[in-house]
């Protein structure tokens, strides 16, 4: 049986949202798909709420615990949709998402690669992740972006896409032979997204299609590394091949940066900073700003600053 859309929901403990999860895509306004929730060895009830939403569309496959990019890539192993999309069990979609991903199919059916723009969720607040009438223009509402890394380092905190906000051809993607990469809890998405990019030539729309929670357990920072940025590692051997991607790796290593002033890491705050794409012809918009910050202002002052800015206390 083939149907257009499968899409994949790598479960870990999400037992407060992942029903509502599911049926953001239950209601949705184009109904030919296929849900495939894969349980990561979860250790509270989020097994029994999914199991409890009788649907048959709804495939549960369950696995020992590991990790997002496993889970990810045990979906794709599994789907027999037409096209891929992967929702992160505690985000939603809005109700005309796979509608509007079949609009943007209809109208490149040859590029097979589609994102759009999202929500950001905080505090019952949201906002689009990415001002599209800044970078692309007022009158852009959607297309292929040959520019792809030039929005991702252009824009503060957001990319062209992460894992709940793209639609991949299945067929191509497995030609492709990409998976996400195992064993990788931070930028997995955002770098399986930039090998999609540099594979394909996306299509981008500035339709919001998803909301990020912001605000759920799994969006703790208290994970990201400082001793190192997975994407910034794996992407450096296509800077001199790929238009703007320097500039998207120097954008990664100020949030690096910022990392290692949140958790008090001196040692690699300095390391980084000798990184040769820490430069300022490599800064697009604010970021200019935040690198004569991190360059000149001494490793205390910035780190008590920026915990003043989070909110907490030295």
């Amino acid at each position: 049986m083939t149907m257009k859309f499968s899409v994949i929901i790598p479960l870990y403990n999400k037992e407060k949202y992942i029903a509502s999860a599911i049926w953001s895509i239950l209601d949705q306004t184009y109904q030919d798909f296929e849900i495939i929730v894969v349980d990561d060895g979860s250790t509270d009830k989020s097994v029994c709420v999914v199991e409890n939403i009788n649907d048959t569309r709804i495939k549960l496959i369950k696995q020992k615990n590991c990790g997002v990019s496993c889970a990810r890539n045990t979906g794709i192993n599994n789907a027999v949709g037409d096209y891929l999309l992967f929702l992160d069990g505690d985000d939603i979609y809005l109700p005309n998402a796979l509608e509007h991903f079949s609009f943007l199919i209809e109208k490149f059916p040859d590029n097979g690669y589609y994102c759009s723009n999202y929500y950001r969720v905080r505090d019952g607040h949201k906002t689009p992740a990415i001002d599209v009438s800044r970078i692309l223009g007022k009158k852009f509402e959607y297309g292929v972006v040959d520019n792809f890394f030039y929005i991702a380092a252009y824009h503060p905190g957001s990319f062209p896409c992460h894992a709940s906000t793209f639609c991949i051809e299945r067929k191509s993607l497995l030609i492709s032979e990409l998976t996400f990469p195992n064993g990788v809890t931070h930028t997995e998405d955002v770098y399986f997204c930039s090998l999609l990019a540099m594979k394909f030539r996306p299509v981008f729309s500035r339709e919001c299609i998803h909301e990020y929670n912001l605000n759920t357990e799994a969006n703790s920072r208290n994970t990201r590394p400082t001793n190192e940025r997975f994407i910034i590692e794996e992407l450096r051997k296509y800077v001199d091949t790929i238009p703007w991607l320097k500039h998207f790796l120097a954008k990664n290593i100020i949030h690096l940066l910022y990392n290692c002033l949140e958790f008090g890491d001196q040692v690699n705050f300095y390391k980084h900073k000798k990184e040769p794409m820490f430069s300022y012809g490599y800064m697009l918009s604010s970021y200019k700003i935040h690198f004569l910050v991190l360059k000149f202002l001494p490793f205390k002052l910035l780190r008590k600053l920026y915990l003043i800015k989070l909110g907490r206390k030295n």
